[in-house]
């Protein structure tokens, strides 16, 4: 879901996708695609090179589809988190991960 909380969050924000998200969605694809080859998805344990190509990319995609709705939930759900980091990385352009988890916590509790 890290992979791809930058271009969730772009989507959010701007409304669209930039194409500065594409090496995240690629490092994506490449954890779905070892999540699947390792048995832990619908498919169950699987050999790829002798699954039907179509299914392990349908399988792939839907995998792809919810962890990307899901992180956009998440985004939802703290935006307001997230916009005070925003805010104060662009005031101060960083935010350490102390500083981070007090605000998250002040979120939580």
């Amino acid at each position: 879901m890290i992979c791809l909380a930058g271009a969730a969050a772009e989507e959010q924000i701007y409304g669209n996708r930039s194409t500065g998200a594409r090496n995240d969605y690629e490092q994506a694809y490449r954890y779905v695609r070892t999540l699947i080859e390792t048995g832990l998805s619908d498919l169950g344990i699987i050999d790829p090179e002798l699954m039907d190509k179509e299914k392990l990319q349908t399988e792939m995609s839907k995998q792809l589809q919810h962890l990307f709705k899901r992180t956009s939930e998440l985004l939802f759900q703290y935006r307001s988190l997230f916009m005070e980091c925003l805010y104060m990385l662009l005031q101060e352009e960083t935010l350490s991960g102390e500083e981070f988890r007090k605000r998250m916590h002040h979120f939580v509790a």
